[in-house]
């Protein structure tokens, strides 16, 4: 009996100690199924990251494709570049020089990334946004300032090449400020190549360097650009073997775990993408090994934790089975018999399961469509705003696109005039329940008539209807009467007069933006006048209020500059509106209004700021500006005013004119009868190079040497034209012109009328 017993309790004990093998067994091999696998998954993630760092790189690089191609196409329609191109003269072409230079300076403001280059290869001159020179001395420049490989030669053959189909490509050379950094070109020649004596080439570009900045995400990842035939355009990132491998790409086609071997016997994980705008295939590639090395050494040591934790457990069970096994004895005799389960049933377990699952899924309905919402919101404001709406969910967008398909719009502005019944304060805290108010009685009245989709801006309440061709003469005939009735409710029940304008209709989505420009406009109007009510604006005659506009921003802004006392932000913008007035054409009579009707505001709006300051030193200030003649002179007084303002130390007239500034107005107030006088000839007399001549006059007198001539000659012109009976074309003479019709041109532009106006 006792062997027997003994014999049954050693096989127990084995059967034990094998149940507890096949337990440790288990980690095992999940480890090893779970490596295999995790390997897979991080390949794809691998590849998903590698498509979504891809696409980021491609929409950046063909934007900034689109922007230097826009920009070319916008600088050949320029007038000032073509008569640039065809000045008859010497005088006239340094004179389009310096307003083309400008011009492209301009440019410069408004496209800050991009860089122009602009080669007359017939007059072997060129003109870029931040010099203008013969190309030798631009080259001789930035071969002393940068390192270069290329020569003069090779230079110029790269600019002096035939654009005319337009080109884009890759190139360290196309650009003044950034030459020697490979950048993004777009090159064109112009439409009159036929005629050598009018060809040009605009060559606009941009640098590269942010798409190292896209790769940071991607350590040890090569990215690079491809033309058609899959030559190698340039490449970034981390360097590797390339010929056989981009053949294989091309070849093969792209997939979502595509690997491939190249020279250094790695495998790399690729994706690639077409350009939309031009035939280049930007590709990038990831090595395997950066990723499933870090999974290897994590199943290595998880398999050697196992192992070490199987002999050790096994090791463990044998030792403590085989001194005492009344413990499991006892253990299975306090198991207790009865039933360990809960009250409740199967049957009540699924229907608490099945209810919980109905819960989440009102709740992510709810929240679907609360996204839905906000996404058409969205979708929608950016349409009104002129910019692309990019979401994730690629098909929200698609299915937006899809719903205006075939569809005319309609855009309708609600605005309540806050100083009416409330103010700005409270209109803001209570705009949430005026919002709900309109939606609501709009909804009531509109009855399902029309759909329309609901946008605020600012304290605007947008309408923007989507209208079937059925319903478009309904829309005509009824849209005024709806937003009638809607005005007459606000009117008698809140005592609210709402300015509501209605739009036309349109066809095309992608011109929502200058249909909305054409309701601000006509809002604007109405609120200067103080109109409210219902109106369409097909009523209103085409209202231009662009130059209000920035007569408006520029007194805002300049004002806190003073406030501020941020001199230099004021004298940035004090030259950004005279050179506007310049390129306007706006008088000298406009131009002092306009000056002195800030000033007004200012000493008005800001009395306690004016009353800090020195009484007698403003009253000099503004005398000085009463005193002025010229546009030159207004804003050289305008400018010493800021300084006064800001709390700089003002500097007198003596000390801006240095005495170099002396010698050149000296010299020009003595020859200025002369029609061969021109910046070279100066240069000379007075002994200095001609550019930095011309760039110490502008420094300090905020105007070009050829304007201050201009203006020399046009004061003595006005002496003639008053005290004189000579004729136009002798005064022309008499004052250093060399033709009547620069005369005219330049006495027009100085002063707003022509000589005979004048002289009468």
């Amino acid at each position: 009996m006792f062997l027997i017993n003994k014999k049954h309790r050693n096989k127990i004990l084995v059967r034990w100690i094998l149940s507890c093998i096949l337990i440790l067994l288990i980690p095992c091999i999940s480890i090893i199924v779970n490596y295999f696998f995790s390997r897979k998954i991080i390949s794809r993630q691998i590849n998903a990251a590698n498509e979504t760092v891809l696409k980021n790189i491609q929409y950046t690089i063909d934007m900034k494709l689109r922007s230097i191609m826009n920009l070319n196409q916008l600088l050949l329609l320029d007038s000032g570049i073509k008569s640039l191109v065809n000045s008859f003269d010497m005088e006239t072409f340094w004179d389009e020089a310096q307003n083309c230079y400008s011009k492209l300076n301009n440019y410069s403001y408004v496209y800050s990334d991009l860089d122009i280059l602009l080669y007359i290869p017939l007059k072997d001159y060129m003109v870029t946004n931040n010099t203008a020179n013969i190309p030798s001395s631009i080259f001789n420049t930035l071969t002393y300032l940068k390192n270069t490989e290329i020569t003069l030669e090779q230079w110029e053959s790269l600019l002096n090449r035939n654009y005319s189909r337009g080109v884009f490509f890759v190139s360290p050379y196309c650009s003044y400020p950034n030459f020697g950094r490979d950048s993004f070109v777009y090159a064109c020649t112009s439409p009159f190549i036929y005629k050598d004596e009018s060809k040009y080439n605009i060559l606009v570009s941009t640098p590269c360097s942010f798409i190292d900045s896209n790769l940071e995400s991607s350590k040890n990842s090569s990215f690079f650009i491809l033309d058609g035939n899959g030559t190698i355009l340039q490449q970034f990132g981390a360097s590797i073997g390339t010929e056989p491998f981009l053949h294989h790409i091309l070849k093969e086609g792209n997939g979502p775990m595509s690997k491939v071997k190249l020279f250094n016997d790695g495998y790399y994980i690729y994706s690639y993408i077409n350009s939309e705008v031009t035939d280049w295939i930007y590709l990038i590639c990831t090595p395997s090994s950066l990723y499933l090395n870090n999974a290897l050494v994590v199943r290595n040591v998880t398999l050697l934790s196992i192992i070490l934790s199987f002999f050790i457990g096994l090791l463990f069970i044998f030792i403590t089975q085989k001194k005492n096994y009344q413990p499991v004895k006892k253990i299975i005799e306090e198991i207790p018999s009865g039933n360990i389960y809960p009250a409740f049933n199967e049957f009540e377990l699924m229907e608490q399961y099945y209810n919980s699952l109905h819960k989440e899924n009102l709740n992510m309905k709810r929240k679907i469509g609360t996204f839905s919402e906000t996404a058409k919101e969205i979708y929608f404001l950016s349409k009104l705003k002129g910019r692309d709406f990019h979401l994730s969910e690629n098909d929200i967008v698609e299915s937006l696109d899809l719903e205006c398909r075939n569809k005319s719009f309609a855009i309708v502005s609600v605005y309540m005039d806050t100083n009416q019944c409330l103010s700005e304060k409270d209109c803001m805290t209570h705009f949430a329940l005026l919002s709900f108010a309109i939606y609501n009685i709009m909804d009531d009245i509109l009855n399902n008539e029309f759909h329309y989709q609901k946008v605020i801006d600012g304290l605007f309440h947008i309408f923007i209807f989507l209208i079937d061709n059925a319903e478009e003469e309904l829309w005509l005939s009824k849209s005024q009467l709806y937003f009638n009735q809607l005005y007459e409710f606000f009117s008698e029940k809140f005592n609210m007069e709402l300015s509501i304008t209605i739009g036309d209709t349109f066809q095309n989505s992608n011109r929502m933006s200058s249909h909305y420009v054409d309701i601000l406009n006509a809002f604007e109007y109405r609120h200067i006048v103080g109109q409210t009510g219902v109106l369409k604006v097909s009523e209103l005659t085409k209202i231009n209020s662009s130059a209000n506009e920035a007569k408006t921003e520029f007194n805002r802004q300049i004002k806190v500059a003073i406030v501020q006392r941020k001199l230099e932000d004021a004298l940035n913008l004090t030259t950004q509106f005279f050179s506007g007035q310049t390129m306007a054409e706006l008088t000298f009579t406009k131009s002092q209004y306009l000056i002195f009707s800030l000033i007004n505001s200012l000493l008005i709006n800001f009395d306690n700021f004016m009353n800090n300051l020195e009484k007698e030193s403003l009253e000099l200030h503004l005398k000085r500006l009463l005193q002025c003649e010229d546009k030159i002179d207004l804003q050289n007084q305008f400018i010493s005013l800021l300084r006064f303002f800001c709390g700089a130390k003002t500097i007198s007239k003596e000390n801006i004119n240095s005495s170099l500034i002396c010698k050149i107005k000296d010299y020009v107030n003595a020859n200025y009868s002369d029609c061969n006088m021109n910046i070279a000839t100066i240069a000379d007399a007075i002994d200095l190079t001609p550019k930095y001549m011309s760039k110490l006059f502008k420094d300090e007198n905020f105007a070009g040497l050829l304007t201050f001539i201009n203006t020399v000659r046009i004061n003595h012109a006005k002496d003639l034209l008053k005290s004189s009976d000579y004729n136009i074309d002798e005064i022309a003479n008499m004052v250093g012109f060399s033709n009547s019709r620069s005369f005219r041109r330049n006495f027009l532009k100085i002063t707003g009328i022509t000589p005979k106006e004048y002289r009468r």
